[in-house]
């Protein structure tokens, strides 16, 4: 296609495209003329003009098409403005609300963290105190006794006083716990 020029454009564009005679043809014709050894196109039919129809334009900096009676993105009021990104207001709006949502977010599971250990250890409590009320009833009413920061006598087999040994008939109570729980916080077995 034959490059035209700026300002011919601008000229073609300020009329209307309707028939053969219209400047945008005429312009056309003026420029096939000025190169005899390419033939130009075959003349149109005033019906086939259309205003949505392009217009190819060449040559440097020219590869968009330009659709007559209507402005291109080119010659724009927003020249030089991408839309093709976030601005920067928005990237900030963003950032803002994924960082309020985060804290609210964090403080939130923190706080369940912390029901967590709240219920283990009220758990473990209860079922220490259940299996010590067990051994009291079966042990004449004595306490298993504590040795550094455990109760042995909840986890091994003993007899009626209190003893540890083997398990058989002579040591018919016990063990009440498998091992000892672990102590949420202080993340040990030890009772105190």
């Amino acid at each position: 296609m034959i490059p035209l020029k700026r300002e011919e454009l601008r000229r073609a564009r300020l009329h209307p495209i309707g028939g053969l005679n219209s400047p945008l043809q005429a312009l056309s014709q003026e420029r096939w003329a000025a190169y005899p050894e390419i033939s130009p196109p075959a003349p149109r039919h005033p019906a086939a003009c259309e205003l949505s129809e392009p217009v190819e334009l060449s040559g440097p900096g020219q590869e968009f098409l330009m659709v007559p009676g209507i402005p291109s993105r080119r010659f724009s009021r927003f020249r030089g403005v991408s839309r093709k990104g976030f601005s920067l207001l928005e990237m900030l709006i963003v950032l803002t609300t994924m960082a309020i949502l985060a804290g609210v977010a964090l403080t939130h599971f923190q706080e369940s963290t912390l029901d967590a250990k709240r219920s283990v250890l009220i758990h473990n409590w209860h079922v220490y105190r259940a299996q010590i009320q067990l051994y009291q009833l079966t042990h004449l009413g004595q306490y298993p006794e504590l040795r550094n920061g455990q109760l042995p006598q909840l986890f091994q087999p003993t007899n009626q006083y209190g003893r540890i040994g083997l398990p058989g008939p002579a040591y018919p109570y016990g063990p009440y716990l498998d091992a000892p729980p672990i102590n949420p916080y202080t993340m040990t077995d030890t009772v105190v």
